[in-house]
């Protein structure tokens, strides 16, 4: 196999490998979308924090913020990675 054999199937490999990772990407993304309307819903029916019987605070404003960020930061990715 000569140089341009070996660089159009390491290519092909790229690709594939590539739309593999964009599949995972989009399951996170939905499965991050899923996170947000469920801590949205907990902050509409709980509050703002909640106590769990460990006596661990879970900050949900928090944590909804973070995760958003979360999301973003994976669509900017996907979308970086799908133009590419």
């Amino acid at each position: 196999m000569n140089n341009a054999e070996q660089i159009i199937e390491s290519s092909g490999v790229l690709v594939e490998t590539m739309k593999k990772y964009l599949y995972i990407l989009d399951a996170q993304i939905e499965r991050h979308e899923a996170v947000i309307g469920g801590i949205q819903q907990v902050v509409l029916e709980e509050g703002h924090s909640s106590v769990l019987p460990s006596g661990t605070t879970i900050n949900w404003t928090e944590r909804l913020g973070s995760t958003e960020k979360e999301l973003e930061i994976m669509k900017e990715l996907r979308d970086k990675i799908a133009n590419s």
